[in-house]
């Protein structure tokens, strides 16, 4: 009577870096009674995976940062949630940072847009993966408030939309910048 044992192994990886991941050689191999090893076989996964960013929110935030965002205070009107079609622009970072969500400062001459824009030019770091990380950050408060967003990045873009696809596409970007 033979019999049959079938395994099903989930095997967690854990990539240390944004970008391109290539799977590593995976042994699979049988023990029999008496720890003697009597079958093994090597695993080669030809296909990788793009490793999106960790989301960062802007906890870190610094004077000099803030102010490429802020306009004339005399210019300041309201401070209320944002709408979809907001320009990220105008986000109150101080309470995005806290953790309260996304609001938006209403000045006198504030004007409304189509969707919220998410630009690398605009994130407040020198850093290329703290800039794509606070993307990631923006992209997922976006997607989680159900809001329309567009993307712009050194080398792509990424037009206005949301939902699963535009989600995977912005992961997409943001591993591959």
């Amino acid at each position: 009577h033979v019999h049959q044992f079938k395994h099903k192994v989930e095997i967690p990886f854990y990539p240390e870096h944004r970008g391109r991941f290539d799977y590593p050689i995976i042994q699979i191999y049988s023990i029999y009674p008496f720890g003697l090893v009597r079958a093994w076989t090597y695993f080669y996964h030809k296909h990788m995976a793009w490793i999106a960013p960790k989301p960062k929110t802007l906890l870190n935030e610094q004077p000099q940062d803030q102010q490429n965002f802020e306009q004339d205070m005399d210019e300041f009107r309201e401070l209320r949630n944002y709408q979809v079609g907001e320009s990220l622009q105008a986000v109150s970072w101080k309470q995005f940072a806290r953790g309260q969500g996304l609001y938006v400062k209403v000045f006198e001459q504030y004007q409304n847009e189509h969707s919220i824009t998410i630009d690398y030019a605009q994130m407040p770091s020198q850093s290329h993966e703290e800039k794509l990380e606070y993307m990631m950050a923006l992209v997922e408060q976006c997607e989680q408030q159900q809001c329309a967003y567009c993307m712009y990045l050194p080398q792509a873009e990424l037009a206005q939309g949301m939902g699963e696809v535009q989600l995977r596409q912005a992961k997409l970007l943001l591993a591959q910048a």
